[in-house]
């Protein structure tokens, strides 16, 4: 990179701050081909380069565009010039006639969560601007819900995005600051038609010019949460500001209930209401505080069959690998009776709402489930969910 502008000195100094310069896992980089993310590859490139990390370079064609494959294929092009790995990713499947944009969004960050996870990366760079930033406001204002976008945040997509991270190190950059340097260092970058295309909400807000002037860069206020790191079961106050991230880390759900309806959840709490339900989670208010827990609901999870050797993730709550064939697992409830006592005695010490939807392991040919088994490795995914989606994880060294 010949040119070094103010904008990719405070680039450079945010990757700096938030990716360990020694670590050996690989950083990943979602690239469109769009002008703000081909501007973020090189910046990155020239990071990784002085700093010996290895750079993997994703790119997505969502199947919408009669053009994706090519623009994989420029993506793929410009990267492998600068020396950099790269992944191109699909969107297969059929698509959804209403809310596409959504689902496409969703998507996306599941793909690029599945590939990071698969390389073995925590991070990944994203190369949203000051000028997305200010979009997003403009939509938000209009209905759409979306998440408020900040410079280190978890990866939304559940449960692919587990254990990572986004790093967005542009959003004080403006739009136009990238293309100007693009363009003096002769680096193309592609044009999709659909930002022009008013159809789209996105498009209807770019044509609207919307300014801000800072990006969001909040404090977050300390955890005051606790977790049950077997169980998953929160414990918390009515006051505590983290209580629509407890409600989607409890219920093992993608998506963060709306502040409005947490507040309306809280203010019922607040004025005498003993529970509540939202978002697949229940709460119970009582003297000492809340107790947060995955909702009953009219279906329970259903009973989940484990393939040796692989991680998978039950309920969005927990994560299972067993050692040897025959093992699958489901929901406790309505096997209560044929579990051991000691297994008995261990359940009914949880809080009645979280024992149905606790998990159980069944083995064929075995009539009588097990909490636990030597051969079948389990773990809680809640507490480490809450604590990344409650900005305990500073840096890429935390995670």
């Amino acid at each position: 990179m010949r040119l070094r502008p103010d904008w990719a000195e405070r680039v450079q100094q945010r990757l700096d701050h938030y990716l360990s310069p020694h670590a050996s896992a690989p950083v990943t980089l979602g690239v469109s081909g769009g002008g703000d993310s081909m501007a973020l590859m090189h910046v990155a490139a020239d990071w990784t380069r002085r700093r010996k990390r290895r750079l993997v370079v994703l790119s997505l064609d969502h199947g919408l565009s009669p053009h994706g494959p090519a623009w994989n294929d420029q993506v793929a092009r410009a990267a492998t010039a600068l020396g950099l790995d790269w992944l191109g990713l699909s969107w297969e499947g059929a698509k959804p006639h209403s809310g596409l944009a959504e689902a496409a969004r969703h998507a996306r960050h599941a793909l690029l969560a599945e590939a990071a996870r698969a390389g073995g990366g925590k991070v990944i760079l994203l190369g949203h601007t000051l000028d997305d930033l200010a979009e997003a406001d403009w939509m938000r204002a209009r209905g759409t819900p979306l998440g408020q976008m900040q410079v280190w945040s978890p990866s939304p997509a559940w449960p692919e995005g587990r254990g990572l991270m986004l790093l967005r190190p542009m959003l004080d950059v403006r739009r136009e600051a990238l293309r100007a340097w693009l363009q003096t260092e002769g680096i193309s970058w592609v044009d999709d038609p659909a930002n022009a295309d008013l159809r789209f909400q996105r498009s209807r807000a770019r044509a609207a010019q919307p300014s801000r002037t800072a990006m969001v860069d909040r404090r977050r206020p300390s955890l005051d949460l606790e977790v049950d790191t077997e169980t998953g079961v929160i414990r918390g106050r009515i006051t505590t500001p983290w209580l629509g991230q407890a409600l989607a880390s409890a219920a093992g759900r993608a998506g963060i209930p709306s502040s409005s309806a947490v507040e309306r959840l809280r203010h019922r709490l607040v004025t005498g209401a003993s529970a509540g339900v939202l978002n697949g989670a229940r709460v119970q208010a009582q003297a000492g505080g809340l107790t947060i827990t995955r909702e009953r609901g009219r279906e329970g999870p259903p009973t989940q069959s484990l393939v040796p050797g692989d991680v998978q993730v039950w309920d969005g709550r927990f994560a299972f690998e067993a050692a040897e064939p025959g093992w699958s697992v489901g929901p406790a409830g309505g096997h209560r009776a044929r579990l051991s006592r000691q297994d008995r005695i261990w359940l009914g010490q949880l809080p009645a709402p979280a024992r149905p939807y606790h998990p159980v392991l069944f083995r064929d040919g075995d009539p009588c489930p097990v909490l636990a088994h030597p051969t079948v490795k389990a773990s809680c995914l809640v507490p480490d969910r809450l604590r990344l989606a409650t900005g305990q994880a500073k840096m890429e060294d935390d995670l």
